[in-house]
């Protein structure tokens, strides 16, 4: 991720606000990245405890509900969201592996979906 400071949902921002937001003590490398989100957040945002698996897992059915998007959404969505659309651009399977940290380069095929308007296309063939 990049910095651009223009943006109010800059990625780089978002995450300073976040690690200012969590308990000092859960600030160290090994600290769970996900935490519980505190019932008193005048006190602090979050508490000294890792995120439930349940939590977490309801965290973009209960974001894309609330924002409107239909279909099945799962936390992976935005990973495959991000992998098919860096595929449709073009760029090349090396690259995304590296970004992606897949270890084998064929499983980039596995996102590898045709976009609506490949379909389209091929459809009108």
């Amino acid at each position: 991720m990049f910095e651009n400071r223009d943006n109010p949902r800059c990625p780089v921002l978002a995450y300073k606000e976040f690690a200012r937001r969590r308990p000092q003590q859960m600030n160290n490398p090994e600290s769970p990245f996900y935490l519980g989100v505190s019932k008193h957040p005048e006190k602090a945002w979050y508490v000294n405890q890792p995120m439930g698996k349940n939590t977490i897992g309801n965290i973009v059915k209960v974001t894309c509900e609330a924002g409107g998007i239909q279909g099945r959404k799962v936390n992976h969505s935005a990973r495959k969201t991000a992998i098919s659309s860096l595929v449709h651009a073009g760029v090349p399977p090396t690259i995304i592996q590296q970004l992606s940290g897949h270890k084998n380069v064929n499983s980039i095929n596995n996102y590898s979906t045709a976009s609506n308007e490949k379909q389209r296309h091929l459809s009108s063939i």
